[in-house]
C-alpha cells in the first residue's frame, strides 16, 4: 500500500502565496478565492486559560481564528443593540501567521454574507467548530445587511485620511449606493470636477504637465472618489490660472466621515448594518507615520478614534499588528515619538486577542486520510508505540516542547500530531509549524503539498514499520534551500555547510549518510540543549527516522572516515564540519611537519616536554626509612638534559645538591640525557664524566650522588614520537587545529604510548654515569638510587621525628620549636611534660630512643648514640681550636656527606651544641656577643611556614666558649661597679669591664647586671659631656659678647659660671676638673669685664620713663653680678649712675633716638667678607652722624658719658674700615692675577662673581664687571677649541688659528663695549694654548709607555697576549705625534714575529698529537668496521693543512685503511666513485664488468 492511497491534500482548501488585504478593492476575485481558501481552527485545542503555557503574557487573550471572528459579530451585534463595548480590537501574530489572510477572510463574509463566498467560508469555520459555524450563521442572518468593510492595508505607505476616503467611496461605488452625503463633506472636490471639465481643453498644456497620460474620465473619476493627489495636481493648475487655491470649506475630517457613514448609509434606512474598519498591518503604518508624518497623514488617527468612539454602537475598529504597541514605541526615536504617542496611546486601550493559528491542526486539516485503512495501517505496523516513544524523546529535549498542550499531552500529540499530520514524522511536523525563523506558515503548507505528491508512490510501510517522512526528507526535498535563505537574514551557516557537505561528497555518500547529514542540521535548528551521546542518537534517529543499527553504520564513516561530523562533548551535540580532513590527508600533513623538525629541536623537546609526555620523573628509595630516618628527603629529582646541555645540567645539579637544605628538598639528582640517533656515544660518556669529576673538585667531595641516565634512541622511536606530540600539543595553528581535531586524540594517545615503552626499553640498556663512582650498582632503579646513597653517605644520623611528610603533620614546627628551647637551656624532663602530646611523642623517639641524649633524671646528657655523640664531639672541637668557625660551617658539615642531615635534623644537633653547659660558652654574632634569647629572635625568620633557622644569621654566628673562674671575676668586678658613685669612676669602671668582656666574655647568667651598670655608666657619661657641650656654648657666647663689647652679656655669663663652679664644688660626684674648668673660663671673664667697666657704667642709662622698670630691675642684676665677682666699687658707681640715670629721665627723652641709636651702633654684628662695600661706607657714615648727635646733648650728659658713647661709635668705624680696605685688595688682586691655565681662569672668574654682588651701587661696581665679562670670553673661546683625536702637530696648527681669530673677535668686542682689556690677552691666550698642546704631547707619550715592551718581554709573550696587542697596536689612537708613530713601527713588526712563531707551535702540536696516534696504529686487519671507519675519518680531518712531509707520512696510513675498509664494505668506495666524474663513472663499470665476466669465466 502506498502513501498516497491512504492520504491526500485538500488543494481546495489549499491557497498558495502571500495574501494582502488590499486586494478587497484592487483584486476582488482574487480576495475571494483566497477567503475561499482559508482554514479556520477552533478552540478545541487552544484557549484563554492556556495563555501562559504558550510563553505568551497573560494579559493577551489566546484566541483560535474561529473563536475571533465569532467574537467580532459578536461586538458589532452587542453593538447595535445598544450595549457598551469596547469597539477597538487589536489581533496580535507574529510575522507569517496569516493575519493578512484572516482579515481578507473576515472582510469577504461580512461584506456579502449572502453570497457564496459567505457560506463557504462558514462551511470552514464549522468544519473547525461546528458550534462557533453555526453562531456566525445565525449571527450574520440576525444582521440581515452587509457590513459596510473599510480595508486598510498599512504596508501601502499612504495618507490615511486620502486612503480612508477612497476606501469608502469604492465600497459604495461596488454596494451601487449613493455617495452625494459623502461628497457633500468635501466640495473642493466639486469645484475641482467643475475646474476640470471646464479647462481641460483650454488648459491642455498644464494638465498635461500635471496629470501625464490622464483623461479627462480618469480624472474625474479620482476626483469624485476623493484622491488627494490627483486633486493636489488639478489645484495646482487652479492656482496658475486664478491666482489662488481651491477655496476649502465644509466640515472635511476623518470624524465627520464616520458620522456620516453612521447616520446616513448605517441608520434604519441606510444600506448597511454596521461599519467594519480593517486596518491590516497597523503597525507598520505606525513606523511609516513616525517616519513622515505629513505623508501619513498622522493626524487621522486621531480623527478615526473619535469618530470610532463617537459611534461604537456602529462601528468597529480591528488592527492587525505583529507586536504591542507600546513595542512600537520603543521602536521610534524621540523626535518620531512625540508626534504618534498622543494617538496610538489610545488605541493601546483596546481589547487585544493573541491569534493562535494552531498550524498542526490545520495541517491535520488539510490531510484528507482514508480512516479505515489508516486503523489497519496503524495496527499493523505498532505506531502507537513508535508515536509515544518519540513524544518521550521530544519532551526531554525540544525546547518549548512543554508550551503547547497539543504537543505536550500525549492523548492530544497521538490524535492531531501523530496520526493527524502523518505521513510526516512528529519531528518533521514541529519542525514546518514551530520553527518560524526557518519556515513561515504558508511556507509550511507548500512544503507539505509538494512533499506529499513526492512521496505519494512510495510505500506507506517498510522494515522498520510504519512509514514516516523524517525532518531530515524534508530538508533534502526542498527545505534547504528556505533554509539557506533563512541563515541570510541572521547570520548563521548550517544550512550552508549542509548544502556543501552534500555537494562536496556526493558521489561518496549514502542515503543514509544523507539523511544523517541532514538531521544533524535539523536538531542544531531546533537548538536542542546540551545531551549524552546516546540520547542526540536517539534525537538524531527520530529526525531520520532510522532505527539505532542503521544509524550507527552511517554515523562511523561520516566521523572517521569523512571527518564531516563530529560529537562536541562541551555543547553536547554533532557538528557538521565543512573544511573536514581524510586521515590519508592527515598522515602526509604529519610526515611533512614531521620532516621539519631538526635534531636540535628534538633535543631541546626532549629537554622541554619529557617530563610530561614519557613519565620520567622522581626516583623514590628506601634509604631513610632502613637508616631511621623520617624525613622524605631522600629521593632523586630529575633533570632533563642533550648533548649540548649535559654539562651545564651536571653543574645546576651540583649547585642544586650544594644549597638543599630543607626535608623535602631531594638529597638525589638524577639527569635523563637523551641521545640522538647520529650523538656519538664515546662522546659524550668522555664529556660526562669530565663535567661529573670536576664538580666533584669544585664541590671537594669524593662521590656526589649525581646520577646520569643516558636514553640512547637507537632507532630514532623516541624522536618521532616526541615531535609527533610537540606537533599535537604546541605546533598547530588555530585553523590546523580545527581541520585535524578528530584524527589528533588518537594519535597523540598512540604517541604517548609508544613514547613511554621506548624510554623503558632504553632504561633497560643501564647507561649510567654516576659521580666519583667507578662501577654502578646492580638492580633496579631504585637500588641502584639507594647503593648510590649508601656510598655517598656512610655516617647517615638518625632522626625519627616524623610530620615531614604533609604541611599539617606539623613536623617542622615541632623541630624549631625543639630547636628554640635547646638553645634557650629549657629542655628538661619537665618541659617535655608541659609540651603538647605531638611534640612528647616526637621528642621521645628524637631524644630518649634514638640519641638517647635526654636521661630518666629529665636532665640532657652527652648522646649514648655513638654517631651523634661523635659528630657532636666533632663539631665541639672545631669550635674550641677555631675561634672564627662559624655555625653556617657547622650546619654544612652536618648536612653535607658524610652525616646527610637537613635543615631540621641540623638544627636539632646544632641546639644541643649551643645549648651545651661544659665548658660554658656564649653566642657571638658580628664579633660581639648576644644573648640567646635575642639571637633567636634574629634566628629563626618571622615569616609565616618558615621553621628552620637563617643562613644569614647562622654564618654571622660563632660560638665563643669561657673560662671556668669566668663567673668569679665578673661577680668582683660588677660589685665594685654597683657601689661607684663618682661620674668619672663609672665611666672608667665601663671601660674597665669591655676590655674584660674583649678577653672574657660575661657569663649569659650576669648579662643582665651587666647591663643595667653599664646604662648607669652611660648616664654619667652623657652628664659628664652635657657639662663639656655647656661650657663650650658659654665659651662661645662669651667670646661673641666681648667681640660685640656687650657687657652685660658679660656680666650675665660670668655669675653663670660662678654659680656652676660653686654647684660643682659641693657635689661629691662631679670631678675636680670641671671645677678647674669652670675657674679657667671664669678668669679671663673676669678681666674682659674689668677692662670695660669704667666706659661701660657711663653709658647706662634710660632714655624714658616707660622703661624705668626695666632699667632698675637690668641694673640690679648687673649690681649683683658685679657683687658677686668681687667688683664691689664699680657696684657702687652703677647704682649712681642709675639713680642719676632715672632723675634725668625727662630732659634725656628728647635725645632718646640718638642714646638708643648711640647704645645699639657698637652692639651690630661684626663685618666679614660677605659684607656689602655699600653697607660698610653707610655704616661708617652713620657713625660720623652719631657722633655728631651726641656731642649735641652735652647739656644733658655728663664729659664722661659722652665721650664714652663717642669711644664706642670709633671703635666700631675702626672695625668697619679695616673690613672695607680688605675689599678694596681682594678686587686689587685679580688686576695682578697671573692667567697662566685654564684652571687659573676659572678661579679668577670665581673670585671675580664672588664679588661683583659685594660692589653693587660703588664706583667700583663697573670694573668688576668687565673682569667678569673677559675672564667669561676667555672661557668660552677655550671650550670652543678643536678636542677632536688629532696629531699633536695638526692640532698645534688648527689651534694656532683658531686663537688668532678669537683675538681679533675679543678685541672688537671690547672695543664696541667700550672696554679695555685688563690684562695682555695675547700672552694668556698664548699660555692657554702652550698647557693644551703640553697634555696632547704628554697623552700620546703615555700612549706609547704603556704598551712599549722590549725584545726580551716580547719573546715571552703567549699567543693571546700577542693577539691582544697587535689588535690594540693595529688601533692605534689617531692623535699619536710624529715621534711615538715612529716609535710604533718595530713594535708592531717584532709582536708580529712572535706571534707567527707561537702560530708555527701550537700547529706543530695539534698535528702531532693528531698523527701519533695514526702513525703508533698496527693490527689494522683485525680491526672492525666501525673501528676502522673512525680512524679513517680521523685520517681525513686534519686539525690543519698538512705540508708535504706530513701527507708522505699519512698516505700508507689512509691506503691501508681504505684497503681493509673495502674489504668489508663497499659503501666507502660507492661514496668515492659518487665523487667521480660521469665520465670515470662510466669507464669504471666498463672496466668492472669486463673483470667481473673475466673472473666468471675463470670460475
Amino acid at each position: 500500500m502506498k502513501i498516497g492511497d491512504l492520504v491526500c491534500f485538500h488543494q481546495e482548501h489549499f491557497f498558495e502565496g502571500a495574501v494582502q488585504l488590499r486586494w478587497i478593492q484592487d483584486r476582488p476575485e482574487q480576495a475571494q478565492h483566497a477567503a475561499c481558501a482559508y482554514v479556520f481552527h477552533g478552540p478545541r485545542y487552544h484557549g484563554a486559560g492556556e495563555a501562559e503555557q504558550e510563553g505568551i503574557s497573560v494579559s493577551h487573550r489566546l484566541k483560535d481564528s474561529a473563536s475571533f471572528v465569532g467574537d467580532l459579530l459578536d461586538s458589532i451585534l452587542s453593538g447595535l443593540a445598544g450595549a457598551e463595548c469596547n469597539p477597538y480590537l487589536l489581533a496580535v501574530a507574529g510575522y507569517g501567521a496569516g493575519k493578512s489572510h484572516l482579515a481578507t477572510a473576515i472582510a469577504s463574509l461580512l461584506s456579502a454574507p449572502d453570497s457564496a463566498i459567505a457560506a463557504s467560508i462558514i462551511d470552514q469555520l464549522t468544519q473547525a467548530d461546528a458550534a462557533i459555524g453555526q453562531t456566525v450563521s445565525n449571527n450574520l442572518a440576525q444582521l440581515g445587511r452587509p457590513v459596510l468593510v473599510l480595508a486598510l492595508d498599512g504596508m501601502a505607505g499612504f495618507h490615511l485620511g486620502n486612503a480612508l476616503s477612497q476606501a469608502v467611496f469604492a465600497q459604495l461605488e461596488r454596494y451601487g449606493v449613493d455617495a452625494e452625503a459623502i461628497r457633500a463633506l468635501s466640495p473642493r472636490f466639486q469645484t475641482a470636477e467643475q475646474f476640470v471639465e471646464r479647462n481641460l481643453t483650454i488648459r491642455a498644456d498644464a494638465f498635461a504637465r500635471q496629470l501625464p497620460d490622464w483623461t479627462a474620465e480618469a480624472i474625474v473619476t479620482a476626483l469624485r472618489q476623493q484622491d488627494e493627489a490627483v486633486y493636489t495636481a488639478v489645484d495646482a493648475i487652479y492656482r496658475d490660472a486664478n491666482g489662488a487655491p481651491i477655496p476649502v470649506i465644509g466640515q472635511e475630517s476623518a470624524q465627520e466621515l464616520l458620522n456620516t457613514l453612521c447616520e446616513v448609509y448605517c441608520g434604519p434606512d441606510g444600506a448597511f448594518a454596521s461599519v467594519l474598519i480593517i486596518f491590516d498591518e497597523f503597525g507598520r503604518y505606525l513606523e511609516y507615520a513616525a517616519e513622515k508624518p505629513q505623508l501619513a497623514g498622522d493626524s487621522a488617527l486621531q480623527q478615526i478614534f473619535q469618530g470610532v468612539q463617537d459611534n461604537s454602537g456602529k462601528v468597529r475598529f480591528v488592527g492587525f499588528i505583529q507586536y504591542e504597541l507600546k513595542t512600537y514605541l520603543k521602536r521610534f526615536s524621540s523626535a518620531d515619538l512625540r508626534q504618534l504617542q498622543r494617538y496610538i496611546t489610545r488605541f493601546d486601550a483596546a481589547d487585544k486577542s493573541y491569534l493562535s493559528t494552531n498550524l498542526e491542526t490545520i495541517v491535520a486539516h488539510l490531510l484528507g486520510k482514508d480512516e479505515a485503512a489508516l486503523d489497519a495501517l496503524w495496527q499493523r505496523t505498532g505506531a502507537d508505540a513508535a508515536q509515544t516513544t518519540s513524544w518521550q524523546r521530544l519532551a526531554a529535549a525540544v525546547p518549548g516542547f512543554a508550551n503547547h498542550p497539543v504537543w505536550y499531552e500525549p492523548h492530544r500529540f497521538a490524535q492531531v500530531i501523530a496520526r493527524g499530520s502523518w505521513p510526516l514524522h512528529p519531528l518533521a511536523t514541529w519542525f514546518l509549524t514551530r520553527q518560524s525563523d526557518v519556515v513561515q506558515s504558508r511556507s509550511a503548507l507548500t512544503i507539505i503539498k509538494d512533499v506529499l505528491e513526492q512521496f505519494a508512490n512510495r510505500a506507506a510501510e517498510d522494515q522498520r514499520g510504519l512509514r514516516r517522512i523524517s525532518a531530515a526528507e524534508l530538508v533534502l526535498n526542498g527545505l534547504l534551500a528556505q533554509m539557506i535563505a533563512a541563515e541570510r537574514e541572521t547570520g548563521a551557516s548550517v544550512a550552508e555547510t549542509l548544502q556543501l557537505l552534500l555537494e562536496k561528497l556526493q558521489a561518496h555518500l549514502t542515503p543514509e549518510q544523507r539523511l544523517v547529514l541532514a538531521g544533524v542540521a535539523v536538531l542544531e535548528k531546533l537548538r536542542i540543549a546540551k545531551q549524552q551521546q546516546s540520547r542526540m542518537d536517539a534525537l538524531l534517529g527520530e529526525a531520520t527516522a532510522l532505527d539505532s543499527a542503521t544509524l550507527h553504520a552511517a554515523l562511523a564513516p561520516l566521523m572517521q572516515e569523512f571527518g564531516v561530523l563530529e560529537w562536541n562533548p562541551d555543547l553536547g551535540h554533532y557538528e557538521l564540519i565543512a573544511d573536514a580532513t581524510t586521515r590519508g590527508q592527515f598522515q602526509q600533513w604529519l610526515r611533512h611537519r614531521q620532516a621539519q623538525l631538526t635534531p636540535d629541536a628534538i633535543r631541546n623537546l626532549f629537554v622541554r616536554t619529557i617530563a610530561k609526555a614519557g613519565g620520567l620523573g622522581e626516583i623514590q628509595t628506601d634509604f631513610g626509612r632502613l637508616h631511621e630516618v623520617a624525613t622524605n628527603d631522600w629521593f632523586y629529582t630529575p633533570h632533563y638534559a642533550q648533548r649540548h646541555t649535559i654539562e651545564q645540567a651536571i653543574k645546576t645539579a651540583a649547585q642544586d645538591w650544594a644549597q638543599s637544605l630543607h626535608p623535602n628538598t631531594a638529597k638525589g639528582h638524577i639527569l635523563y640525557l637523551y641521545l640522538y640517533p647520529t650523538d656519538d656515544l664515546p662522546t659524550s660518556e668522555a664529556q660526562i664524566q669530565q663535567a661529573l669529576a670536576a664538580e666533584c673538585k669544585r664541590l671537594n667531595q669524593p662521590l656526589l650522588p649525581l646520577w646520569v641516565a643516558g636514553i640512547e634512541d637507537r632507532e630514532g622511536v623516541i624522536a618521532e614520537h616526541l615531535g609527533r606530540l610537540h606537533l599535537f600539543d604546541e605546533s598547530l595553528s588555530a585553523e590546523e587545529q580545527e581541520r585535524l581535531r578528530r584524527f589528533i586524540p588518537e594519535a597523540r594517545t598512540r604517541s604517548q604510548q609508544a613514547l613511554k615503552n621506548a624510554i623503558t626499553t632504553a632504561l633497560k640498556e643501564r647507561l649510567y654515569w654516576i659521580a666519583g663512582f667507578d662501577g654502578i650498582p646492580d638492580g633496579r632503579m631504585k637500588a641502584v638510587g639507594a647503593a648510590i646513597f649508601a656510598r655517598v653517605y656512610p655516617q647517615l644520623l638518625p632522626f625519627p621525628f616524623d610530620g615531614f611528610a604533609t604541611a599539617s603533620g606539623g613536623g617542622a614546627a615541632d623541630a624549631a620549636q625543639l630547636m628554640r628551647s635547646l638553645i634557650a637551656r629549657q629542655v628538661d624532663g619537665l618541659w617535655v611534660q608541659a609540651q603538647p602530646k605531638r611534640l612528647q611523642n616526637r621528642v621521645q623517639e628524637l631524644l630518649v630512643k634514638s640519641w638517647r641524649v635526654l636521661a630518666s633524671t629529665g636532665k640532657l646528657i652527652a648522646p649514648e648514640h655513638s654517631g651523634i655523640n661523635a659528630a657532636l664531639d666533632a663539631l665541639q672541637q672545631v669550635h674550641l681550636t677555631q675561634p672564627t668557625h662559624t655555625l653556617w660551617s657547622s650546619y654544612q658539615m652536618l648536612i653535607a656527606p658524610p652525616y646527610g642531615l637537613n635543615s631540621a635534623s641540623a638544627g636539632v644537633l646544632l641546639a644541643l651544641l649551643i645549648g651545651g653547659q661544659h665548658p660554658p660558652r656564649r653566642l657571638e654574632q658580628n664579633g660581639a656577643l648576644i644573648a640567646a634569647a635575642d639571637w633567636l629572635g634574629l634566628a629563626f625568620p618571622t615569616q609565616k611556614g618558615k621553621h628552620s633557622l637563617e643562613p644569614a644569621v647562622l654564618e654571622r654566628t660563632t660560638l665563643r666558649f669561657l673560662s671556668e673562674d669566668a663567673e668569679g671575676r665578673w661577680r668582683a668586678l660588677l660589685e665594685r661597679w654597683e657601689h661607684e658613685q663618682h661620674y668619672e669612676r663609672l665611666v672608667k669602671l665601663a671601660q674597665d669591664a669591655e676590655r674584660m668582656q674583649r678577653v672574657d666574655p660575661i657569663p649569659e647568667v650576669l648579662e643582665g647586671t651587666y647591663s643595667y651598670l653599664r646604662d648607669r655608666s652611660e648616664q654619667a657619661a652623657v652628664k659628664l659631656r652635657q657639662f663639656k657641650t655647656q661650657l663650650d656654648d658659654w665659651e662661645q657666647r662669651i667670646e661673641r659678647a666681648e667681640r660685640q663689647n656687650n657687657v652685660g652679656e658679660l656680666l650675665h655669663f660670668a655669675s653663670q659660671l660662678h654659680q656652676k663652679q660653686h654647684d660643682l664644688s659641693d657635689a661629691a660626684y662631679w670631678p675636680e676638673s670641671a671645677v678647674a674648668a669652670c675657674q679657667q673660663l671664669l678668669s679671663p671673664v673676669r678681666e674682659m669685664i674689668a677692662a670695660r667697666l669704667a666706659d661701660w657704667i657711663p653709658r647706662q642709662s634710660c632714655h624714658n620713663a616707660i622703661d624705668v622698670g626695666s632699667f632698675r630691675r637690668r641694673i640690679e642684676q648687673a649690681t649683683a653680678s658685679l657683687t658677686e665677682l668681687g667688683f664691689t666699687t664699680e657696684a657702687q658707681a652703677l647704682e649712681e649712675q642709675a639713680r642719676r640715670a632715672i632723675f634725668q629721665v625727662e630732659t634725656r627723652q628728647h635725645f632718646a633716638l640718638t642714646l638708643a641709636e648711640s647704645d645699639d651702633y657698637p652692639r651690630q654684628p661684626e663685618p666679614s667678607d660677605s659684607t656689602l662695600v655699600r653697607a660698610l661706607l653707610d655704616d661708617i657714615e652713620q657713625g660720623e652722624r652719631l657722633i655728631v648727635a651726641v656731642e649735641q646733648a652735652r647739656g644733658t650728659l655728663d664729659d664722661a658719658e659722652i665721650q664714652a658713647r663717642i669711644h664706642a661709635i670709633r671703635q666700631r668705624q675702626q672695625r668697619l674700615r679695616t673690613q672695607l680696605d680688605h675689599q678694596r685688595a681682594q678686587l686689587s688682586a685679580l688686576y695682578d692675577a697671573t692667567l697662566d691655565s685654564e684652571d687659573a681662569v676659572r678661579d679668577a672668574q670665581a673670585r671675580a662673581l664672588r664679588l661683583q654682588p659685594l660692589f653693587i651701587d660703588t664706583r667700583d661696581a663697573s670694573e668688576v664687571s668687565a673682569l667678569n665679562v673677559q675672564l667669561e670670553r676667555i672661557l668660552s673661546d677655550v671650550a670652543a677649541w678643536d678636542v677632536g683625536d688629532w696629531a699633536v702637530e695638526r692640532l698645534e696648527d688648527l689651534l694656532g688659528r683658531q686663537v688668532a681669530q678669537q683675538l681679533a673677535e675679543l678685541a672688537a668686542d671690547l672695543a664696541a663695549r667700550e672696554l679695555e682689556p685688563s690684562w695682555d690677552m695675547v700672552a694668556i691666550y698664548a699660555r692657554l694654548l702652550q698647557q693644551r698642546l703640553t697634555r696632547a704631547r704628554q697623552r700620546s707619550i703615555d700612549w706609547i709607555a704603556r704598551r712599549w715592551l722590549d725584545a726580551a718581554q716580547i719573546a715571552e709573550l703567549d699567543a693571546e697576549t700577542c693577539a691582544r696587542m697587535m689588535q690594540e697596536l693595529s688601533a692605534a689612537p689617531t692623535y699619536l705625534a710624529a715621534a711615538e708613530r715612529a716609535r710604533l713601527e718595530p713594535l708592531c713588526q717584532a709582536v708580529a714575529a712572535r706571534q707567527a712563531e707561537l702560530d708555527a707551535q701550537a700547529r706543530q702540536a695539534r698535528i702531532q698529537a693528531w698523527l701519533q696516534p695514526l702513525l703508533a696504529l698496527a693490527g689494522i686487519k683485525q680491526f672492525d668496521l666501525s673501528t676502522t671507519e673512525h680512524w679513517l675519518k680521523t685520517a681525513r680531518q686534519p686539525p690543519d693543512t698538512l705540508d708535504a712531509e706530513e701527507c708522505t707520512l699519512l698516505a700508507p696510513i689512509i691506503a691501508a685503511l681504505t684497503a681493509h675498509l673495502d674489504s668489508m664494505s663497499v659503501a666507502d668506495i660507492m661514496q668515492r666513485i659518487a665523487q667521480l666524474p660521469l665520465l670515470r663513472q662510466q669507464e669504471l663499470f666498463t672496466k668492472l664488468t669486463a673483470l667481473i665476466t673475466a673472473t666468471g669465466s675463470n670460475d
